[in-house]
């Protein structure tokens, strides 16, 4: 995760939703994973509020891995993923060369089965390795412009949330007045119902 300087003020009138992201990490690095979506109006500070969480428990244990959606890279599947996980860094990991392999066209999949959902699964087996040697947070910022593919293995993922944070950051369907919110993730990665919803601005 790149290094995070926050201003002073920055998350002002944030503490009740900031303390909810800590106790999450906290228990993630106790061996309880959970799964978050976070909604919010542009420029409302979704991105902000989990960086300063992140910088607050630091010392708590968890590796964290951060990727985002872009709307111009759409068009690549799992691209946030892939640039989350940081699996094209040099690399001695099996798993990691395996999914470079994929990428470049070394390695076919199985018969039947297209690059994407072969480097999905692979994505799936590296992630439950990372968080067996420790535990893990990933973060898909901008998930609005995820690929499909990205936001359906999110929605995997979301099933059996072992030893990892899993948060995912949006924007807010709508227009109107800013809000923000978090909500467990639903299947698929859709949002769940409202009664799961934790709003703390209410």
């Amino acid at each position: 995760m790149p290094n995070v300087t926050l201003a002073a003020g920055a998350l002002i009138g944030r503490d009740s939703e900031k303390a909810t992201l800590v106790r999450l990490i906290t228990e993630v690095a106790a061996g309880r994973g959970s799964s978050l979506l976070i909604e919010g109006e542009p420029g409302i500070g979704k991105s902000s509020l989990v960086r300063g969480a992140l910088a607050e428990t630091a010392g708590v244990g968890c590796q964290v891995f951060w990727g985002a959606g872009d709307e111009l890279g759409q068009a690549l599947p799992l691209l946030p993923l892939l640039e989350g996980l940081r699996v094209r860094e040099p690399s001695a990991n099996p798993r990691r060369n395996t999914i470079v392999r994929l990428l470049r066209g070394e390695v076919a999949a199985d018969r039947g089965v297209d690059v994407a959902a072969a480097l999905a699964e692979q994505l799936l087996a590296l992630i439950a390795e990372q968080c067996a040697a420790r535990p893990m947070i990933l973060v898909i910022d901008d998930l609005q412009w995820a690929d499909q593919a990205s936001v359906t293995l999110w929605g995997r993922l979301a099933r059996p949330a072992r030893l990892r944070l899993r948060a995912g950051a949006r924007r807010a369907a709508g227009g109107g007045t800013a809000r923000r919110g978090f909500r467990r993730a639903g299947p698929g990665g859709r949002p769940a119902s409202r009664r799961d919803r934790a709003d703390p601005g209410r």
